[in-house]
């Protein structure tokens, strides 16, 4: 339980600090470390776009819904997600951010409940 709280508190603040980025250069330059920051691939808030691009975004969004709704998806779905997310960054055909936002949001949400089920104590056998 504890860390599925601390994986919680963990994405929460760091979409929190992605939301209040724009209002912070050194918050937004901090992000400028993992992620590329195009406009044409963020989210805008008030005209400023956010720290991230959506694809970014969306991976911290699907690991947050993961620690908030504790479900165990059985192994084809994860794949399925996985592949979801290869093909449309394979397509090439989406520059919209919301497409990165939602197919990276569904992977990582996957992901983050294959990586819960690979270290819950009843899968190691214990």
């Amino acid at each position: 339980m504890k860390p599925r709280l601390a994986v919680l508190a963990m994405t929460a603040l760091l979409l929190l600090a992605v939301c209040v980025a724009p209002l912070s250069p050194g918050l937004y330059i901090a992000f400028a470390a993992v992620c590329h920051q195009s406009p044409d691939r963020c989210f805008h808030f008030y005209g400023l776009p956010l720290a991230v691009c959506a694809r970014c975004l969306g991976m911290y969004a699907g690991a947050l819904a993961a620690a908030l709704w504790p479900m165990r998806l059985p192994l084809p779905w994860l794949w399925i997600l996985a592949a979801a997310n290869a093909l449309e960054f394979l397509s090439g055909l989406g520059s919209l951010p919301a497409r990165f936002f939602l197919a990276a949001a569904f992977c990582w949400f996957g992901l983050s409940r294959l990586m819960a089920l690979a270290s819950a104590p009843e899968a190691a056998g214990h």
